[in-house]
């Protein structure tokens, strides 16, 4: 079973795939031929992978809690599951066949909330860690918890104005302008959160060396 970060690591190298594309094209095609949709799809897709990354996170942490008994934390309970699945893991005497049943509950439950927004993020990531996540993810990445959030709600805000408005200025009546260079600015921080929270909810220290390989360049 894949890792919440191998999984991460996979949505990210399609998100390359992208990136040069629009890299190669770049370079041939006139100043007429317009292809920066590739990347506003960039944005979408680097701030939906964040939000796949916490899911994943949330249960794969979750389960091992269960599975192995391991202590929980005070938010530990808001994870519920329905009176269906209780019944049914009740009924079930193995444990070990009745995990299933409790891991697609919980999938089921989380699946139509949205992990983007730092507080989101935080109230998620509580249930399994006691850790101070945004304190400790400003230390590695050497920012302020200020300046990170609000780095982050900027390029969420963005990735919603592409999903949800095609990214158009009503006022001017045409798109938002987009350039390669923010672009790979807020794709490169994603990648560099979601590698800071791995560490602190698995517990293991920080690697540029690890996060290097992923961010485009």
């Amino acid at each position: 079973m894949n890792t919440p970060i191998d999984n991460f690591n996979l949505h990210i190298l399609e998100l390359k795939k992208l990136d040069d594309i629009f890299k190669y094209n770049a370079k041939l095609l006139t100043a007429g031929i317009d292809i920066s949709g590739l990347l506003r799809a960039e944005i979408v897709f680097v701030v939906s992978a964040l939000d796949q990354f916490i899911h994943a996170v949330l249960i794969y942490k979750a389960m091992d809690i269960l599975k192995n008994r391991k202590p929980q934390s005070a938010s530990f309970y808001k994870l519920t599951i329905g009176l269906n699945s209780v019944s049914l893991f009740l009924n079930n005497t193995n444990a070990i066949d009745a995990f299933p049943i409790i891991e697609k509950e919980i999938r089921t439950n989380l699946g139509w909330k949205s992990f983007q927004q730092p507080d989101k993020i935080a109230e998620a990531l509580k249930i399994v860690c006691n850790k101070k996540i945004w304190d400790e993810v400003s230390g590695i990445m050497g920012i302020s918890t200020q300046v990170l959030k609000e780095q982050l709600k900027l390029i969420v805000k963005r990735r919603d104005s592409i999903a949800h408005e095609a990214d158009f200025d009503l006022v001017n009546q045409c798109q938002y302008p987009i350039d390669r260079a923010s672009t790979k600015d807020s794709v490169n921080f994603v990648i560099s959160l979601v590698y800071a929270i791995d560490s602190i909810v698995f517990d293991y220290v920080y690697n540029q060396a690890n996060v290097n390989r992923y961010l485009i360049t």
